[in-house]
């Protein structure tokens, strides 16, 4: 059965122009575009994530009300088999809402930070905020923040704002409305939160493990990276930097040396990166502490 649902899309501004109804074609024609990119990019990653098979494409509805320029979008989606239901709402409704919370975290998040993180961990996904806070979400929501082509649609939806008298863009989804995000007003001040590249999206997970490990490959070099093999468990190794100053201190004043014997009692930090909600995943290691050296005494350091 097909199901449609209306958004606005309404740019505003104290420009000639935009008061008397007009705006540049080329600015109309790419918005609409990239407002089908996003919502078709949304319903492509929600197929993937809960296995649903929609089918859907966005058409114009006519009628401009007074004010600004402003247009509806309908989206129009069908579902073939049975209704899937999520969290006793519909997969499609989660679809848009999906749409409208992505933007709305883009708002919140600190335009400094230099890339956008989203943390991965067994309560589920967050977005971090700022260096402090984090705000939970789901992961259709992290699949359209990390998705080339919803990044740039959004970017193409802002781009408007760019332009002088291009004020405000207020995106309203009328089927959402107990959604709090259900109605997004974007200002021209806050573009910048819009147009980060993609490729500084990632997907983080991290924690912190302890254990005593024997070297294989190292380097006097801090900025080398250590191969480190685990005394109690050969399979477990990993390749990391170490970043303890007291350690590389105590080496260049010569009062550690080290070996491939040498047995090191470590706490490693590791993270684990993903550019998108379905890419390999890859891990990272640093050693913050070298807590003890003991050169070839494996008995000493055997783990009880």
């Amino acid at each position: 059965m097909d199901k449609s649902d209306l958004i606005e899309i309404h740019y505003d501004g104290e420009g000639e122009d935009i008061k008397a109804h007009l705006m540049s074609a080329t600015l109309v024609s790419s918005s609409v575009k990239a407002f089908d990119v996003l919502y078709k990019e949304a319903f492509y990653e929600a197929n993937k994530i809960f296995k649903s098979k929609y089918k859907t494409n966005t058409y114009i509805q006519g009628g401009f009300d007074e004010g600004s320029l402003k247009w509806l979008q309908k989206i129009i989606s069908n579902q073939k088999e049975e209704q899937i239901n999520i969290d006793d709402c519909s997969c499609k409704s989660k679809i848009t809402a999906a749409v409208s919370n992505a933007l709305s975290i883009l708002l919140k998040i600190d335009e400094n930070m230099p890339e956008i993180k989203i943390k991965e961990s067994s309560e589920g996904y967050s977005v971090h905020i700022n260096e402090r806070e984090c705000e939970p979400t789901d992961p259709l929501v992290c699949a359209l923040l990390t998705n080339k082509k919803a990044s740039k649609a959004i970017s193409q939806l802002v781009n408007p704002l760019s332009i002088d008298g291009i004020d405000t863009l207020t995106i309203s989804d009328f089927n959402n409305a107990e959604n709090t995000n259900s109605v997004i007003e974007i200002k021209k001040s806050e573009i910048k939160r819009f147009t980060r590249k993609s490729t500084n999206f990632s997907i983080v997970e991290d924690g912190e493990f302890t254990g005593f490990y024997k070297v294989e490959d190292l380097s006097y070099n801090p900025q080398k990276a250590w191969k480190f093999i685990s005394i109690n468990k050969p399979s477990d190794n990993f390749t990391g930097i170490i970043t303890d100053e007291y350690f590389w201190s105590e080496v260049s004043s010569n009062k550690q040396r080290f070996g491939c014997e040498d047995v090191m009692d470590l706490v490693v930090f590791w993270k684990k990166e993903r550019k998108s909600l379905t890419s390999k995943a890859r891990t990272s290691y640093i050693v913050k502490s070298v807590k003890h050296y003991d050169r070839g005494n494996e008995i000493q350091c055997t783990m009880p």
